[in-house]
């Protein structure tokens, strides 16, 4: 199945893919759907988004307009979530033009507080002069493999598990960021980010002009806001196969919003209270006039 999402493109590039299929041979069946965007664009979250609410099937595949396919470019991403357990995203190696390598899955780097594209600017956290290519690309690189982060110009998810991760977080507007985002919720609910180099595609990069808009400054402090300034980066990317994080107590906040008191739906009640530094917020319609008591660890009988 075929999705094509036509985020208001000023060259009507929709009007271009029915003629394009008509004439391909055996076509026979319907492949998919043209969804057409007319009054704004919305970026890369909102576009994608929109389209994986239309998707039937059980896995999708997100990939940009300015990528060339290779063939049995779908299956080795396939294979990776059917081998493999717990895994959330697969990306794929990513070529731009005579075999320069452009990404191959990416990783933090902290001199810049960005994720850099391995094989392409960064291998092994040590900077690279230039792409490596298939002749001298390491071999360690050439496996299936977790990694941090992988790019989102193509990368297969399954749908039930972009639902749950609440899809792209459309709060990143035109200007990248947001696929580095999604990555970081996977991690965070215990999924495992895997890279295969045998799905293959070429990106031309640049398409959309998105590096220069004027949303990149406000996406990199929303993605740093989100989970650099909370400690929430260091947590979930550190970790290898631990069980439990532990978090400072004083960092957390304990809520609860009551409506419908005026019809006694519900009242607040005492509360068991396991750290006291943790602070407890409650909204409510009208005051309390009894006291709320906080009982340490065990309530009384």
């Amino acid at each position: 199945e075929i999705i094509y999402v036509s985020d208001f493109c000023p060259q009507k590039c929709h009007s271009q893919i029915i003629p394009a299929w008509s004439k391909r041979e055996k076509l026979n069946h319907t492949i998919g759907k043209i969804i057409e965007i007319y009054d704004r664009n919305g970026g890369f979250a909102f576009a994608c988004n929109t389209g994986a609410k239309y998707a039937k099937g059980k896995y999708l595949i997100f990939l940009n307009a300015d990528t060339i396919t290779t063939p049995n470019w779908v299956k080795p991403m396939l294979d990776c979530f059917q081998q493999n357990e717990n895994v959330g995203i697969v990306g794929n190696l990513h070529f731009r033009e005579k075999n320069h390598i452009d990404s191959m899955g990416s990783e933090w780097d902290e001199k810049i507080c960005a994720f850099l594209h391995i094989g392409k600017h960064i291998y092994n956290k040590k900077y690279i002069n230039k792409p490596f290519t298939l002749e001298n690309v390491p071999s360690d690189l050439m496996q299936i493999r977790e990694v941090q982060m992988v790019t989102g110009a193509c990368f297969m998810i399954p749908s039930e598990t972009f639902k749950l991760l609440n899809e792209f977080d459309t709060n990143y507007k035109i200007g990248y960021w947001e696929d580095a985002d999604l990555c970081m919720k996977a991690i965070a609910h215990g999924y495992k980010i895997l890279f295969t180099p045998h799905s293959r595609i070429f990106h031309k990069g640049g398409h959309t002009k998105s590096a220069s808009h004027e949303f990149v400054k406000a996406n990199r402090n929303l993605f740093h806001k989100k989970w650099i300034k909370y400690k929430m980066f260091d947590k979930f990317l550190a970790r290898k196969d631990v069980k439990q994080i532990k978090v400072n107590p004083s960092s957390f906040v304990v809520y609860t919003a009551i409506t419908n008191e005026t019809n006694n739906y519900d009242k607040l009640k005492n509360q068991l209270v396991h750290d006291k530094n943790t602070d407890y917020v409650a909204f409510l319609e009208k005051e309390i006039n009894n006291d709320i008591k906080f009982y340490l660890n065990e309530l009384p009988n």
